[in-house]
C-alpha cells in the first residue's frame, strides 16, 4: 500500500481505504454475533459514566496518558517520514517510506521479546525500557541526519514503541480492567479513545513542527513527547490497583 502513492498518486491511497473499510464493514455485520444488552442504561448515560470513570480513577488517567503519549510518538515520526526522505540528502519517493516499514519488522519481534520480559520482570520494568527506546530513538534521529541514524532510530523506536504497548496494555487488562468489573468495556473505551486522541494530536502537531523548522523540530517534539510519558511514569509510581483509585 505504500507504494500506491508513488505509482498512483495520493488519492489512491483513500480509494483503497474506502474499499478496506467497506470490506471489513461486511466481514463484522456478517461473523461478529449480536449480544444481548447486559444493562438498561441510555446511551447518552454510558457515554456521560465514562468520563466519571476516568476522573475517578487515578490508574486509568495514568494509563491513558502514557498510551496516548506512545501513539503521539508514533504517529509523529511516520506521518512525516516520506516528506523527510523527499528532501536532501536522501531525495527518495514514498517507496521509501514504506520499506522503512520493512526496517520496523523488528517490533513485530519485539512484541513477542516484550511478552517474556514483562513475564521475568513485571510491567512496570518493562514499560520504563520501552519509554527509553523511545526517548534515545529520537535523540538518535535528531543528532544523525545520515541514513544509518534513520535506520538505527526507526529500529530503536519500533522496538520501544512495541515493548512499550505491550507492557501498558498488560497493566491495564490485568489491574486497571478490575477497578470496576462491572464497566470493563467502558474502562476499555476510554483507554481506547485516548489512544486515538494521543495519535491525532501526535500527527497534527508533527505536520505543525515540520512547517515551521522541519524534521529538526520533529525530532524535538518526538523526544518531548516520549520524556512526558517517562516522567509520567516515574514520578506518578501509582499501585496499579483498586486501592489506587483516586476519588
Amino acid at each position: 500500500m505504500q507504494l500506491c502513492p508513488q505509482w498512483l498518486g495520493w488519492r489512491a491511497m483513500f480509494g483503497v481505504a474506502a474499499v478496506l473499510a467497506v470490506g471489513l464493514g461486511v466481514l463484522i455485520a456478517v461473523f461478529v454475533p449480536r449480544l444481548e444488552r447486559k444493562t438498561s442504561t441510555r446511551y447518552a448515560a454510558l457515554l456521560a459514566s465514562m468520563w466519571q470513570l476516568f476522573m475517578r480513577h487515578k490508574p486509568l488517567r495514568l494509563a491513558s496518558a502514557i498510551q496516548a503519549c506512545v501513539f503521539a510518538v508514533f504517529s509523529a515520526f511516520w506521518s512525516v517520514l516520506a516528506l523527510h526522505l523527499a528532501r536532501p540528502p536522501f531525495g527518495l519517493g514514498a517507496a521509501a517510506a514504506g520499506a522503512f516499514g520493512l526496517v520496523g519488522l523488528v517490533g513485530v519481534l519485539a512484541a513477542n521479546l516484550g511478552g517474556r520480559v514483562i513475564d521475568r520482570v513485571g510491567p512496570q520494568s518493562s514499560l520504563r525500557v520501552g519509554l527509553v527506546c523511545c526517548v534515545l530513538a529520537f535523540g538518535v534521529l535528531g543528532l544523525d541526519g545520515s541514513m544509518r541514524g534513520l535506520v538505527v532510530g526507526v529500529v530503536l523506536l519500533d522496538f520501544g514503541l512495541s515493548v512499550a504497548n505491550v507492557a501498558n496494555q498488560s497493566m491495564v487488562m490485568v489491574m486497571v480492567m478490575g477497578l470496576e468489573p462491572d464497566a470493563r468495556s467502558r474502562i476499555n473505551t476510554v483507554f481506547v479513545t485516548s489512544i486515538f486522541l494521543g495519535g491525532a494530536l501526535g500527527s497534527a502537531a508533527a505536520s505543525a513542527a515540520w512547517a515551521h523548522g522541519g524534521w529538526p523540530d520533529v525530532c524535538v517534539l518526538g523526544l518531548a513527547v516520549a520524556i512526558l510519558a517517562l516522567g509520567i511514569h516515574l514520578v506518578a509510581k501509582p499501585d496499579w490497583g483498586p486501592a489506587a483509585s483516586a476519588r
